[in-house]
């Protein structure tokens, strides 16, 4: 989310689509009475006008439809509507002259699991370290500690009123959880719904890595739910709150396990790949796997559980459309995942947890064995890391990735081709599942 690209609009773009609005524009204008809807229709809704201001990379990236309004109507409102070619042009030197205001802080409070002091050992404490992008600092009890965080980014100082204000109103958010910080750039609109997206991303590859890697949740504690994100404006220090639709719980807690597994080589390479990608890539699909995993770790609901856990492995793997998915990702997720006799184990397994997802499916089943539900997020979790770590390895900037890595896939299938990434330790599906 970091400024990669000069701030501008495509102004061929938006002067061939003004060309045929201005004169509306102006003949609806000098009309006694102004009828909104229609100036909306050439303006709010203009399908043509939004895909040419976003034909820039720049805008695509940074900048929300609320920001280009306001920008819109203020060139429309400050000149004449007889030259498309000038519009255009005073519209990029407007987006560019705002585009010094948008360079931003994301404070991302992460809710880790709270274990209860005689359940385990007291919450590791640590110091700042990267995650990707991002930089994990502890929490902060006052405006000072966040600002003396918040200066490696050449920030301006939070003010203390504002702090307490955003604190009170925010159940003590920037207090009670360790943050991420992540310096961003982009409107508002836009960062509120980037922002979002980016915590999710990182709070589920946390998860992922936490259970490919054994790292246990303690069996007394309490979850924390912060259900707040915030913005620091670098250039004013202005602190603000933004609601994250979901709680940024992570339903682990950030002992010394965790702590060494989020330190990984391959967690900020991952996190790039899942950031990036259009939709129907393979980026898109992993992105999608990883959406999906979080949110079923975060369902009380077994069943609803269940089925995002199975959702997830069918993201990565249904490409084939002639293909029964059922066979497909048994298939695909044993051989990539698994070596020796445990492919035969794991390939009947993720039949039957196909099977009870289609019985859930078609014929409203309201229930799911635990033993399956255990085995469905152990596998989950195995066929997306493998996954990200096999896309990594084929990510070397020749060739469409999906079509390299459902390759090498089938090449695996039938024998021609050997799996490339070095498997972790298999860690079971443990005793609660009868194993």
């Amino acid at each position: 989310m970091s400024l990669s690209t000069t701030p501008g609009i495509d102004i061929g773009a938006v002067e061939r689509v003004m060309r045929s609005v201005l004169p509306q524009l102006k003949a609806l204008r000098k009309r006694n009475e102004l009828d909104e809807d229609e100036e909306a229709k050439l303006i709010y809704a203009n399908q043509k006008l939004g895909a040419a201001f976003y034909k820039s990379e720049y805008t695509r990236s940074h900048i929300g439809w609320e920001h280009a309004l306001d920008l819109i109507y203020a060139v429309l409102n400050a000149g004449d509507l007889d030259d498309a070619r000038a519009f255009a042009t005073r519209l990029d030197a407007a987006l560019k002259q705002t585009a010094v205001h948008l360079d931003y802080i994301a404070v991302i409070p992460l809710g880790f699991f709270q274990p209860i002091a005689f359940a385990s050992k007291r919450q590791s404490v640590f110091r700042p370290f990267q995650v990707g992008p991002f930089t994990l600092v502890p929490a902060t009890a006052t405006s000072a500690a966040l600002n003396k965080r918040i200066k490696m980014f050449n920030s301006k100082a939070v003010p203390n009123d504002l702090f307490e204000h955003q604190q009170r109103q925010t159940d003590q958010a920037l207090s009670s959880s360790p943050l991420l910080l992540l310096p961003t750039h982009g409107s508002s609109d836009s960062l509120r719904h980037q922002t979002r997206a980016a915590a999710r991303r990182v709070i589920g590859l946390i998860e992922l890595l936490g259970r490919v890697f054994g790292v246990k949740k303690p069996v007394l504690g309490k979850e924390a739910t912060p259900s707040y994100l915030f913005l620091i404006n670098k250039r004013t220090g202005w602190l603000d709150r933004v609601m994250a639709m979901r709680p940024l719980t992570v339903s682990i807690s950030l002992e010394r396990k965790l702590l060494q597994v989020m330190k990984r080589p391959e967690v900020p390479i991952a996190l790039k790949l899942l950031s990036l990608g259009e939709e129907k890539t393979l980026n898109a699909q992993l992105r999608n796997a990883l959406e999906f995993f979080g949110r079923a770790v975060g369902e009380k609901d077994s069943v609803a559980r269940f089925i995002f856990f199975v959702i997830s492995m069918e993201a990565i793997f249904s490409r084939d459309k002639h293909a029964p998915i059922k066979i497909t990702l048994a298939d695909y997720a044993s051989l990539l995942c698994f070596k020796g006799v445990d492919r035969r184990r794991v390939h009947a397994d993720l039949g039957k947890i196909y099977d009870a997802r289609s019985e859930i499916v078609h014929t409203g089943v309201t229930s799911v064995e635990r033993t399956l539900l255990i085995k469905a997020e152990a596998l989950a979790a195995r066929a997306l890391y493998c996954s990200l770590m096999l896309a990594i390895h084929l990510d070397d900037g020749q060739g469409d990735l999906q079509n390299k890595f459902f390759d090498l896939l089938k090449g695996m299938k039938i024998g021609v081709e050997l799996n490339p990434i070095k498997l972790p330790a298999w860690q079971g599906y443990g005793p609660d599942a009868g194993e």
